[in-house]
């Protein structure tokens, strides 16, 4: 009997299946990652691991949340941006939204405009094309919380988007507490805001 040349596809699918995203923040090539580091300034935390626990860690510092993040959908994570008493905005990329998170979504009050930059619209607003194959995407991935006196507390940036998907990735965020960094990203937060390619949910 002739045998065929084996086209892999099925060696990949039993890779898929040993893989799985907890191995993968556990152990590769049998060493162990997802280990979180605080640089000796202490102005800067880089984060491997347990990444949506940290993040609700930080919101919960602050009055106020605002930031560009391509998709964010981890509903734990907006149960936590729903308590702000300053409010939060977000800018999303433009995709399709269950129904579940937009319920979520609802919960969210609207920031000031001292904060959100100004304009009537909502908590959460997205960004860019929603169809086409080479379609435009807002793909940034950051936060800013503030606090009560509007002072910036924190910056985060990195791989991660905010989902249950993203908690079994190898991802990483940097927490940046530098004011002249927070305020460079809430500058682009706020002109992202007033972008004619935002809209509302």
């Amino acid at each position: 009997m002739k045998r065929g040349r084996s086209n892999g596809k099925g060696r990949g699918r039993k890779r898929a299946r040993r893989c799985n995203g907890e191995d993968l923040n556990r152990q590769v090539d049998g060493r162990v990652v997802g280990t979180n580091v605080d640089t000796p300034s202490g102005g800067v935390r880089i984060i491997f691991s347990d990444i949506a626990t940290e993040l609700c860690v930080l919101v919960a510092e602050a009055h106020a949340v605002v930031g560009a993040v391509a998709w964010f959908t981890d509903k734990e994570v907006l149960r936590c941006m729903a308590e702000r008493k300053g409010g939060v905005r977000l800018a999303i990329t433009n995709d399709t939204v269950r129904k579940d998170v937009r319920e979520a979504y609802s919960q969210l009050k609207r920031a000031d405009d001292t904060i959100a930059g100004g304009g009537g619209r909502g908590a959460v607003l997205r960004v860019g094309e929603r169809a086409g194959k080479m379609r435009a995407l807002m793909h940034h991935k950051f936060l800013v919380g503030i606090g009560e006196k509007g002072e910036y507390l924190w910056c985060v940036t990195g791989s991660y988007n905010v989902t249950s998907h993203s908690r079994r990735s190898m991802e990483n965020m940097v927490v940046m507490r530098d004011p002249a960094v927070c305020e460079a990203f809430h500058n682009e937060c706020k002109a992202i805001f007033a972008s004619s390619a935002c809209r509302p949910l």
